[in-house]
């Protein structure tokens, strides 16, 4: 049995194929004969084709506009990284760059860790007593009493 990495890629090669088989070169051939038979440019070519549509020129270049936007961006980003992949020290590899502030630390990153782990105990916690108050709310007492009561230990037995 043949795997993705033994055929280098081969599983992507056929829904690619398949691809622009059924829409790449439609599309491409629609495209170049709508061209050349109004002698317009992409944007223009549908006024001649039904006004109504004329905006379909105008957003195909807008999507176009925002691709290459957002392609750059991720090529620049690149292009920086392996810029600094040359330097014997990675800017990134520690905390002592002149960019950091004091605030930046290895500790200040474990504070965080166990602040995040302190939330999640909240959160639960939090649930249980919001759970709580609105029992005691429907029943008209006083929360203490639904705690006493031990429905807490249902809640706690299915969470």
């Amino acid at each position: 049995m043949l795997s993705a990495s033994a055929t280098c890629g081969g599983a992507f090669l056929v829904p690619y194929l398949v691809f622009v088989v059924t829409c790449g070169v439609p599309l491409f051939l629609l495209e170049t004969t709508i061209g050349q038979y109004s002698q317009e440019g992409g944007v223009t070519c549908w006024r001649k084709l039904c006004p109504l549509a004329e905006g379909i020129g105008f957003g195909g270049q807008l999507i176009l506009l925002y691709s290459c936007m957002t392609y750059i961006i991720i090529l620049s980003w690149a292009l920086l990284y392996l810029v600094f992949s040359f330097s014997s020290q990675l800017p990134w590899a520690s905390c002592n760059n002149y960019w950091n502030t004091g605030r930046t630390s290895v500790m200040k990153e474990q504070r965080l860790r166990s602040i995040k782990a302190n939330e999640a105990t909240d959160v639960v916690v939090g649930t249980v007593f919001s759970v709580l108050g609105f029992m005691a709310h429907k029943q008209g007492i006083p929360i203490a009493e639904v705690a006493e009561s031990g429905a807490y230990l249902y809640i706690f037995s299915h969470m």
